[in-house]
C-alpha cells in the first residue's frame, strides 16, 4: 500500500502516516484522509510522523508546493500536537519543509521515525516542566 496512517503507540498519542514509492498526490491525500481519521478515534492531542522513508521524492505530475499544503487538514486540526517530517533525504523536500514550518509551525524534521518519536517525547517532556 503506498500510502496510510496508524497508530505509533498503545495510548494513541502518536501517529505514524507513510507514503512509500510508488506513490502519487491521490495517495497523499489518502494518507492525510487516514491521519484525521485517526484524529476521529480519540480526544488526545496527537503528534503526526510523517515517514518519507520508503520514497525517492514527489511525484512529477502536478506542483509539489500546492499540494503539500493539503498538510493543513492535519496541522489546523484542534487536536494537532506537532508534527516531524521523518527520512526525507532530497534537498528540495528539506526545503519545503523548512518552509512549511515557518507558515504552518509544528514540524520538524528527523531522519527516522524512531528519532521523530524521541524528538515528540523529549518536547513533550519540556513543556511538563
Amino acid at each position: 500500500m503506498p500510502s496510510g496512517a496508524d497508530w505509533y503507540d498503545d495510548e494513541r498519542t502518536m501517529v505514524r502516516a507513510w507514503v512509500s514509492d510508488p506513490w502519487d498526490w491521490g495517495d497523499y491525500q489518502a494518507c492525510i484522509d487516514a491521519v484525521v481519521a485517526r484524529f476521529d478515534e480519540t480526544d488526545a492531542q496527537i503528534a503526526v510522523l510523517i515517514d518519507f522513508s520508503d520514497s525517492t521524492g514527489m511525484p512529477r505530475s502536478g506542483s509539489g508546493v500546492t499540494r503539500l499544503r493539503a498538510v493543513t487538514a492535519i496541522t489546523d486540526h484542534p487536536q494537532f500536537e506537532h508534527g516531524v517530517v521523518c527520512g526525507l533525504t532530497t534537498r528540495m523536500g528539506q526545503t519545503l519543509t523548512a518552509i512549511f514550518s515557518r507558515v504552518y509551525g509544528s514540524l520538524d524534521v528527523a531522519a527516522c521515525v524512531e528519532d521523530g518519536a524521541t524528538l515528540v517525547a523529549n518536547k513533550r517532556g519540556a513543556s511538563r516542566h
